[in-house]
């Protein structure tokens, strides 16, 4: 597929502004150790290295077979539309990468950050996407990525316009930076008010005593369509975890949710996996593994559990109240979790709380779009360079 067709310059196959790749055999240095990219060390998102092996030679896996250098640009060549791709830094000089990895060695003819956004653009990947064979992992050859044309302007005015695109990239990379620090912003303020700026701020009282433990369920129907809630480790929330018929599960019974219930599941509760029902999955349903409180009215609002709950803070009372000898199979059985005690805050407070989850309901709507709209805007700034307009 002919792409980069607004290029004002030449295009020429990868193959002829890329060096040769290296082969390697680490087994032959065994007591030696490397630094191992494989393709889930890559970071889609940043485009970074992100969990690189430290192995031996003598344990080197059959796929580290490919020497990388500075400068050198990786795109895996494995499912490649996903994007794993990156530009060696000088921490991973003359290490090793699998053969996953289509390796790009940029040569005098092409500078190394124009050859790296060339690999992350949407006008490249067009190119090699539609030649991928397979069904379970769907692939194209390195043999694939060397014939894909590419734009090559002059190298003074590579790098120009790699300036450029650097500077436009770093306002999308503020933007990005900007909303992780109002996300941390907003859970600080949380956990502020629940807990107050010291432990004797607050009333500690038994979950008991806060609580009514739903044990209803209802009998499933042949007929009908469930929406199931899965909740994360460490805090992170509820999520929809699939859409099944009673055909794909088992379970003749399932508990069906309402807004601001507060939900856990017995095996992976000792890993902080709590969350209050947010409204957009009032009526979803979870298996009877899950069990379900409802906060008593007058006494504490489901928001405080949520925010006590989902913070490191109550972890350690968690796993002391977990049983089971296997550590990933530990449970809290519901009689234990309503022993444990949690800070109750003044209503006052209680309803400040509530505000905040508000604003910050309304704040992911408003933002949920928002990565889509960041790689569109790469996209567009990288079309512009490309056609020699940025």
């Amino acid at each position: 597929m002919e792409e980069f067709t607004s290029s004002p310059w030449t295009l020429a196959p990868v193959s002829e502004i890329c060096g040769e790749k290296e082969s390697i055999n680490p087994e032959n240095t065994p007591d030696k150790s490397f630094k191992y990219v494989d393709i889930s060390s890559v970071c889609n998102k940043t485009f970074q290295i992100v969990e690189p092996k430290i192995i031996l030679g003598r344990d080197a896996p059959s796929r580290a077979r490919k020497k990388i250098r500075y400068n050198d640009v990786l795109l895996a060549t494995t499912r490649p539309y996903l994007k794993a791709i990156t530009k060696v830094s000088e921490d991973f000089d003359e290490q090793i990468c699998s053969t996953g990895f289509c390796v790009l060695r940029p040569t005098e003819k092409i500078d190394p950050d124009w050859l790296f956004y060339l690999a992350i653009s949407d006008e490249f990947m067009r190119q090699i996407t539609p030649k991928m064979r397979g069904t379970n992992y769907p692939a194209v050859t390195d043999k694939d990525v060397l014939a894909a044309k590419i734009p090559i302007p002059s190298i003074s005015e590579q790098r120009r316009l790699v300036i450029r695109i650097k500077d436009c990239m770093e306002q999308i990379e503020e933007i990005i930076y900007l909303h992780k620090v109002n996300i941390i912003s907003v859970s600080d303020i949380k956990l502020s008010l629940a807990l107050g700026e010291h432990r004797g701020d607050r009333d500690w009282v038994e979950v008991g005593e806060l609580v009514d433990w739903i044990k209803e369920t209802e009998t499933v129907s042949e007929s009908e369509t469930y929406d199931f809630v899965g909740t994360k480790s460490f805090g992170k929330g509820l999520f929809h975890s699939a859409t099944r018929t009673a055909q794909d599960f088992k379970y003749p019974n399932l508990r069906r949710l309402r807004h601001r219930d507060f939900i856990y599941p017995k095996l992976m509760a000792w890993e902080g996996a709590f969350g209050m029902v947010p409204k957009e999955f009032d009526g979803f349903v979870v298996s009877p593994e899950f069990v379900v409180f409802r906060t008593k009215d007058g006494i504490v609002c489901p928001e405080v559990l949520d925010t006590y709950f989902r913070s490191p803070i109550c972890l350690k009372d968690v796993r002391n109240a977990s049983t089971g000898s296997n550590k990933r199979r530990r449970r809290i059985n519901p009689q234990a979790f309503l022993k444990l005690k949690m800070p109750v805050p003044p209503h006052d407070v209680q309803e400040q709380l509530k505000k905040v989850y508000e604003f910050e309901a309304k704040a992911a709507e408003s933002w949920k779009d928002l990565p889509e709209t960041l790689e569109k805007i790469r996209q567009s700034i990288l079309k512009k360079a490309f056609a020699g307009e940025l």
